[in-house]
């Protein structure tokens, strides 16, 4: 007789102060309207009545978590509020954030995976897991990539002011022209790519490898580095809607959310 198997029971949820987490409701949603609401509205969008709410906010304006604009028929975020979020906003480092949830990504997606900044001369390698398929051994920890014809090279073309690597863009053209290969079209290039929200090359600079990337953004909306997979070109699926681009974007925006990011 086959014994039976020990049940599994989740752990016990923690108790906490309901009325606390009850109360955070009307923050959160002044953090998701951008805008000062009235007492009706902050009402109607917890679903708390005007009477709660009302005791609520005066607790929360005399904390300075919320304050009473104009004639005070409106609330939003207060000064404590501010600090609170740059308080948060000094001790985030996007890049160790990255880092620390890298070989989730590389598991979910069992390719190679990297994380790319912006150096001197290029989009730097600061860190890369090797996935279980073969890997291009070229790409190491410090390496240049170029722009035209990489993912992570085109996704910062796209997501950086043109000045920032301009140069470097006019030597790789004039590269091409010194080849006699075509010229290729920049500028529509990095319109797909802010279309799609990620650089796809089916082969890219590295021989038998195609690749993905999506842009890694601050709270401001700014570049911070770049997230790419990296797998053989005839087996991994560099379209914008395949697996490896919608497991990139999920990436990039969960570490962006922990920045601070809407």
């Amino acid at each position: 007789m086959t014994p039976a198997k020990p049940k599994t029971t989740a752990p016990p949820k923690q108790a906490g102060i309901q009325s606390v987490e009850l109360g955070f409701k009307l923050i959160f949603a002044l953090m998701d309207a951008g805008s000062a609401l009235s007492l009706t509205e902050l009402s109607r969008l917890t679903g708390m009545s005007t009477s709660k709410a009302r005791g609520y906010l005066i607790s929360f304006v005399r904390l300075g978590l919320i304050q009473q604009k104009g004639d005070g028929g409106h609330y939003d975020l207060g000064a404590t509020s501010v600090r609170l979020g740059l308080s948060a906003m000094n001790r985030v480092c996007a890049l160790e954030i990255a880092r620390a949830h890298l070989e989730s990504l590389q598991l979910a997606l069992h390719e190679t995976t990297c994380l790319c900044v912006w150096g001197d001369f290029g989009p730097v390698v600061v860190d890369k897991l090797d996935g279980a398929r073969s890997s291009p051994f070229e790409l190491r920890l410090g390496m240049t990539v170029p722009l035209i014809g990489t993912a992570t090279g085109r996704t910062f073309m796209a997501y950086m002011p043109r000045e920032r690597y301009a140069e470097i863009l006019a030597r790789e053209l004039a590269e091409y022209k010194r080849m006699g290969a075509a010229k290729p079209d920049v500028e529509k290039i990095l319109k797909e790519v802010r279309s799609n929200g990620c650089a796809s090359v089916r082969e890219s600079k590295l021989p038998g490898f195609g690749s993905v990337a999506v842009p890694l953004l601050d709270h401001r909306g700014s570049l911070i580095a770049s997230i790419n997979v990296i797998g053989p070109s005839n087996q991994l699926d560099v379209s914008a809607q395949g697996q490896p681009a919608t497991e990139l974007r999920k990436f990039a925006l969960h570490v962006s959310r922990q920045c601070g990011a809407a």
